[in-house]
């Protein structure tokens, strides 16, 4: 007996949210750096960098997943 397989993907638009707080403005380059070297585990440290510090809020979760199959099912 053959199986039937089924690949699932599941996507949703996640906002992950962070506070930088710095002693100069800063470049779009520098904010960028900053949000690539933090932590978004919500027990991490905030990371500080040349007077700046980023700290991670929260994350707000997207409530529109769509899904994807792929694979031959019954339709009912």
């Amino acid at each position: 007996m053959s199986k039937f397989i089924y690949k699932v993907s599941e996507s949703s638009q996640d906002t992950r949210n962070f506070k930088i707080e710095s002693d100069h403005k800063l470049t779009h380059s520098e904010i960028l750096d900053l949000v690539g070297a933090s932590d978004t585990h919500p027990m991490a440290d905030p990371y500080t960098d040349d007077g700046a510090t980023i700290t991670f809020v929260d994350t707000d979760f997207g409530d529109d997943s769509q899904l994807e199959i792929e694979g031959e099912y019954i339709d009912e």
